[in-house]
Order: C-alpha cells, then sequence, then structure tokens
C-alpha cells in the first residue's frame, strides 16, 4: 500500500480535529499546528523529501520568531503601567521597533534558507498559505463566538 507524505499529514490533522472538544490550551495549540503542517503540505504539495527538509527550517524559524513576538509581548505589559513615564514609554517605541525590524530580517534571512530548499513558486505559496490559514482560523474563531452568543441568547436586562 503506497502512502505519501500529504495523505499522512492530513490524516493525523483530522485524527486531531476529532479529539478538539477535550483539548486543552496545550492541547489545542498542538492541534492547530498540525492542522497548519497538513494545510501548508497540501498548499504547497510538498513531497516527503522537501517535507523532511523545509519542516525543521520551519520550525526553527517559528522558534526565533516566537521569541520576538514574546519580546514585543513583554513591552505590551511594560507600557500598560500606569507609573510609566513619557521617557519610559520612548523607550518602549524605540524597543518595539527594533524588534518589528529584528522580524523583518529573520524573515530575510529564512526566505533564502527556505529557498535554498523549495522552488521559489512553493516559497511563494507558503506565504499565502499562511495567510489563509490565519484567515481560516479567525473565521473559525469569529463563528464559534457567534454560536455561543446564540446559545446564550439575548442579554437579560435588570428589573
Amino acid at each position: 500500500m503506497h502512502c505519501n507524505m500529504k495523505t499522512i499529514v492530513v490524516s493525523m490533522a483530522l485524527l486531531l480535529t476529532s479529539f478538539s472538544s477535550f483539548a486543552q490550551p496545550d492541547e489545542r495549540r498542538e492541534k492547530i499546528e498540525a492542522q497548519f503542517v497538513a494545510f501548508v503540505t497540501q498548499k504547497l504539495d510538498l513531497t516527503s523529501e522537501e517535507a523532511q527538509q523545509f519542516w525543521p527550517i520551519f520550525n526553527e524559524y517559528e522558534d526565533k520568531m516566537k521569541e520576538i513576538r514574546d519580546q514585543k509581548h513583554d513591552l505590551m505589559e511594560q507600557g500598560k503601567k500606569e507609573d510609566a513615564t513619557d521617557k519610559d514609554i520612548e523607550a518602549l517605541l524605540n524597543k518595539n521597533f527594533e524588534l518589528r525590524q529584528q522580524e523583518l530580517d529573520l524573515e530575510k534571512e529564512y526566505n533564502s534558507k527556505f529557498l535554498s530548499v523549495l522552488p521559489a513558486r512553493k516559497v511563494g505559496k507558503l506565504y499565502m498559505a499562511r495567510e489563509q490559514f490565519k484567515r481560516m482560523l479567525m473565521e473559525r474563531l469569529r463563528s464559534g463566538e457567534a454560536r455561543r452568543e446564540e446559545e446564550r441568547g439575548p442579554p437579560r436586562r435588570r428589573p
């Protein structure tokens, strides 16, 4: 029996999806990551050889981007402090610009790495697939919120 990488990845994502109602936050994140891998693998039509070369590079990229995003989140928390002075806020704004530049530099660095293992057409599809996946997640979030609102019914007024 012949199974290709896409079939295996998509099957794993579907299996994880079926257990979503029992998922804790970390499990939910893992489920979304598995769905992302399946989605991108399918959209890029990755061969098993391409997938073996691409995913470790992509995961390394995501880990480094997460470090920067975490720093940006910390900056936002610092900016919420009531006792922050204008000088403090200005320093936070400048640090935010530095972090955004680090993100751009990292994207450029990893774009070259992606191109070293995938044709340019597939790298271009990667960026489109990431945006499609984000929109799909946001839509699921919105529809889930709307469904919960409907289940709760109209807001109750106090007498």
